[in-house]
């Protein structure tokens, strides 16, 4: 961080990052908690386990399509009103979840959750680019993308205690209002820009804008449009790589607790143990995010993690049979990198494109991303079907994820240092 930046209030930082981080912990829940529901789902809907599967996997296919108009609408309109918009219609098709009659309705509704919430993470990375400059921004991102661990250990005994009370249409009825209930702290809360901020420090301001407006003149490519930048081998690495790294962490989330049952423990233990992982993960967010803008060096902090998280998992396949305690000790070490990759990777591909670009890029590279979330489910399910375990599957996932890191040894951009600021035309330095 710059000798510039050390006394500069980052009131923003208890501000946008907790309404933002609370915002999709409720996105993400309103993601995972069919998981929960699907046991009895199955039963009064009267379906088998190829069509859980494609039930909890539509959501990815609808989850395209407003990931590029998310971005740019981010970047051009209001990420603010954005997300408003889109915290009422997808609460509201998670609702509908609870009022399905039939499997048809079922994934129709599914499918329209994913749309609704599909442009709500690049327009989130935008409105974060917004308030952070880029010695600050892995940080803030990485603060932020907490939200996936915590959504991941909190979901479950909440939905757990509503199904203990009530049913699967009350689970979905009453989690879906809760992004209604968040929309009014989000219209209350949020600005889109720190000049709209009266809660703003002057100096704070300046920094802010000063800084980002010098970013926006410090990028690795100028001048380019969308379409010339979906052309370039930078912008197919990072979406290669982001595909690679789904594949560990919706494996591990929807297939550790299987393996977990199937080496005899209990259903108990079972939850205490998928949880690890995900703790193990909050701690590799904290520390990549600090280190990465503390030295402002993004690539090895997505590599280190990812090959943390791929080595463990190769070497966990590895023992599952002869050493089950130690594969699964390594297991709960691969969490460290499910995430904490994002805040520098996600900086990484905002450095380097254009301003107008980096929005609408970051969500085609998340589109075809999590592409993974709905592809990677199916080849390890494959994989344990056809060799009756999961040292194979768990195999696939340590592969995936070292291949990330490989790809982005390819990727160069200058770090190890912040823009050049100059004061933007208006602003005193």
């Amino acid at each position: 961080m710059t000798a510039s930046a050390v006394s500069i209030p980052r009131r923003r930082f208890s501000r946008i990052i907790p309404v933002a981080f609370l915002m999709y912990t409720i996105a993400f829940m309103d993601r995972l908690n069919i998981g929960m529901a699907l046991p009895y789902m199955e039963k009064d809907l009267h379906f088998n386990p190829s069509v859980a599967g494609l039930a909890s996997g539509i959501l990815f296919i609808g989850y395209l399509f407003f990931q590029m108009p998310g971005g740019h609408l981010a970047e051009k309109w209001s990420a603010k009103k954005f997300i408003l918009i889109a915290l009422f219609v997808w609460g509201a098709f998670a609702m509908l979840t609870g009022l399905v009659t039939n499997v048809t309705e079922l994934l129709i509704v599914r499918f329209l959750v994913g749309v609704a919430e599909g442009g709500v993470w690049p327009a989130t990375l935008v409105l974060i680019g917004h308030w952070f400059p880029r010695e600050e921004r892995a940080r803030a991102r990485n603060l932020w993308v907490l939200c996936l661990p915590f959504a991941s250990v909190m979901q479950a005994p909440l939905s757990g205690y509503i199904l203990s009370v009530s049913n699967w249409h009350w689970l979905f009825v009453i989690e879906g209002f809760i992004p209604w209930v968040w929309a009014i702290v989000w219209a209350i809360a949020i600005v889109d820009w720190p000049h709209q901020a009266s809660w703003l420090a002057p100096e704070e301001r300046t920094f802010i804008e000063t800084s980002i407006a010098a970013e926006r003149e410090d990028r690795e490519m100028k001048n380019v449009t969308l379409g010339q930048a979906l052309g370039t081998k930078a912008a197919w690495m990072y979406t290669f790589a982001y595909v690679c790294q789904a594949f560990p962490g919706y494996g591990i989330a929807f297939f550790l607790p299987s393996l977990l049952k199937k080496a005899g423990f209990p259903i108990g233990t079972v939850g205490i143990l998928t949880a690890l992982p995900f703790a193990m993960a909050i701690i590799g967010i904290l520390v990549h995010g600090f280190l990465s803008d503390r030295s402002m060096k993004r690539r090895i902090h997505v590599m280190i993690p990812m090959g943390i998280t791929g080595a463990s998992l190769i070497i966990s396949s590895l023992f599952q049979n002869s050493l089950p305690i130690l594969s699964i000790i390594l297991l709960i070490i691969a969490g460290w990198g499910l995430y904490a990759f994002l805040g520098p990777f996600w900086t990484m591909v905002e450095q380097t494109f254009p301003a107008d670009v980096a929005g609408p890029l970051m969500g085609f590279v998340n589109a075809i991303g999590n592409l993974g979330g709905f592809f990677g489910p199916l080849v390890v399910g494959m994989l344990v079907t056809s060799t009756h375990g999961y040292e194979a599957a768990f195999l696939f996932l340590g592969i995936a994820a070292l291949f990330m890191a490989f790809l982005m040894s390819f990727v160069r951009i200058r770090e190890g240092q912040a823009a050049r600021v100059s004061p933007p035309r208006g602003v005193s330095a």
